[in-house]
C-alpha cells in the first residue's frame, strides 16, 4: 500500500509540538550485517510561525516512516492523519526492516541475451559507462543506495529509486550475491547503446 503522502496542519502550535519531538529521533535498520541509522527529522519541512496563515504540509513520508510514527509519535494530529488514510489495523501489522522468508544471499547470478540483444556483453560496457540495472518481472523490489541493496517493498526498508548502477559486470555480480533476493527474480541490464541489453536471472 502507498504511503499517506503529506501531513498538513494550519496550527503553528501543532507544528512546533511535532518538530520539537522529532528532532532527536532516529531509527536503525539492520540488513544482514549492514546497519543504517535514519534521522526521522530528515522528512520535516521547515516553517516559521508567520507562515501559518493557511494549512501547510509539514512532512512527506514513506510507508515505513508512517509505521514508525504510528508506533511512536505522541502528536494527536499526526495519529489522526494516519488513521484517516490507512485501513484499520493496517499499520499495526507492519514490521519494519525484517527480511522476508525466501530471500537469501549468495544466489547464483546468470546473464542471458534477450530478443533486444544485438551487441556483445563486455565487463565495462562498450562505452565504458555505468551499467543500469532495473527490476524486470515483479515490480516488488526497489533499490536502496544507503544499503546498496535491492529491497523487497513489503519488508519496509528505505529506498528511493528503481535503478542500480555498476561500473562493471564483475562488481555487479559481487554486489547482487551479497543481497537478500528470491529465486526467479529478474533484472534488465542496460548499457549505453541500443542493443546492449540483457536479462539477469537470480537462481
Amino acid at each position: 500500500m502507498a504511503s499517506i503522502d503529506k501531513t498538513y496542519t494550519n496550527s503553528f502550535k501543532e507544528y512546533k509540538e511535532y518538530s520539537d519531538w522529532v528532532k532527536s529521533k532516529t531509527y536503525t535498520f539492520n540488513y544482514g550485517k549492514k546497519t543504517l541509522v535514519v534521522n526521522i527529522s530528515n522528512w520535516l519541512y521547515e516553517w516559521e510561525e508567520e507562515d501559518f496563515t493557511c494549512e501547510r504540509p509539514i512532512m512527506n513520508t514513506p510507508t515505513w516512516l508512517d509505521k514508525y510514527l504510528y508506533d511512536n509519535c505522541p502528536c494527536k494530529f499526526v495519529r489522526n492523519r494516519l488513521e484517516e488514510v490507512y485501513p484499520k489495523n493496517y499499520l499495526s501489522k507492519i514490521k519494519l526492516g525484517e527480511i522476508s522468508e525466501g530471500l537469501e544471499q549468495n544466489r547464483k547470478v546468470v546473464i542471458k541475451n534477450t530478443n533486444r540483444t544485438t551487441l556483445p556483453l563486455t565487463n565495462k560496457g562498450l562505452n565504458h559507462t555505468a551499467w543500469w540495472i532495473q527490476e524486470n518481472n515483479t515490480n516488488n523490489f526497489d533499490y536502496s543506495d544507503e544499503l546498496d541493496a535491492w529491497v523487497y517493498r513489503e519488508d519496509y526498508f528505505p529506498s528511493f529509486t528503481n535503478t542500480m548502477h555498476s561500473k562493471t559486470i564483475k562488481a555487479m555480480v559481487r554486489r547482487l550475491r551479497k543481497m537478500y533476493l528470491p529465486k526467479g527474480l529478474e533484472f534488465r541490464l542496460i548499457g549505453r547503446y541500443i542493443g546492449e541489453e540483457f536479462i539477469i536471472k537470480i537462481k
